[in-house]
């Protein structure tokens, strides 16, 4: 070992010591042997900065693995226990065929379902419409139960980014015209919803609403940034100079001022 001391002692330079320097920030040993007080604080001060953040990486990496940084997702009726121990309210919509399947349970996980919800206060778990269950959902711990298509149009209006779907489904549900006892027409509409669905039409009109409903997400996020399409109204400055074109600003403001003035007189006048 003295020999290899030494051998590398003949040889100082930038590279011996940045060689050095890396072992010690990965808490090894080094193969610097000098008699200078210089050196050897600067050496002793760099082992123990390396100490510190090695320290500091261990300890984050330690909490990151013990305590993951995301909230586990809700998959399946069997997280919703869990979710409601973690202060999560479970909601549905009142009067409809999915509160009916858990309200009629006598046993298994949806009798377990039916008792997470809020019985005490209703209007907490049972909302009257779709649109106030997914809002819920954005604004604090709500877990909405809702059909998958219809889900699926009001995530995209509203932000389909902004939302997490289970992955699992727990109940299949077919929807039907009810018509009275022997009505002429049964057969009639039997022949022509089996024809919409095996025509793909369904599906088609139901991706028709998602496109829609991207259309509109993305223009409302566009007003609220403020951002416009340039025209060539923009472009002016370029053309006709500031001034100009301040100046046909003012008489555009003008103009619709006018406008505004002549329709309240007509609104006056007809009062």
């Amino acid at each position: 070992m003295a020999s290899r001391y030494q051998e590398f002692s003949m040889v100082p330079g930038l590279q011996w010591y940045s060689f050095n320097m890396f072992r010690n920030i990965v808490v090894q040993g080094n193969y610097i042997k000098t008699q200078a007080w210089s050196t050897r604080i600067l050496i002793f001060a760099w082992f123990v900065f390396c100490l510190i953040i090695s320290a500091l990486y261990s300890g984050m990496l330690t909490a990151v693995l013990a305590v993951p940084a995301f909230e586990k997702p809700i998959d399946s009726l069997s997280d919703l226990p869990r979710a409601v121990r973690e202060g999560f309210t479970l909601g549905v919509l009142a009067d409809t065929t999915n509160e009916y399947i858990f309200k009629t349970s006598t046993g298994g996980i949806y009798k377990q379902t039916w008792n997470l919800f809020n019985h005490k206060d209703r209007s907490k778990s049972f909302v009257s419409s779709p649109q106030i269950g997914m809002t819920r959902v954005l604004e604090g711990k709500f877990v909405f139960i809702l059909g998958d298509a219809f889900a699926e149009v009001l995530a995209t209006k509203m932000g389909r980014r902004r939302f997490y779907f289970g992955r699992d489904y727990f109940a299949y549900v077919n929807v039907g015209i009810a018509c009275q006892t022997g009505a002429p027409y049964v057969d009639i509409f039997s022949d022509v919803l089996l024809r919409l669905g095996e025509g793909g039409l369904i599906h088609r009109w139901l991706e028709y609403e998602k496109t829609k409903g991207r259309e509109e997400a993305t223009s409302k996020d566009a007003s609220e940034t403020k951002t416009i399409a340039i025209t060539l109204t923009h472009l002016q400055d370029i053309i006709f100079g500031p001034e100009e074109e301040e100046q046909e600003h003012v008489k555009e403001e003008q103009e619709a001022e006018e406008e505004q003035e002549e329709e309240e007189a007509k609104e006056e006048q007809e009062q």
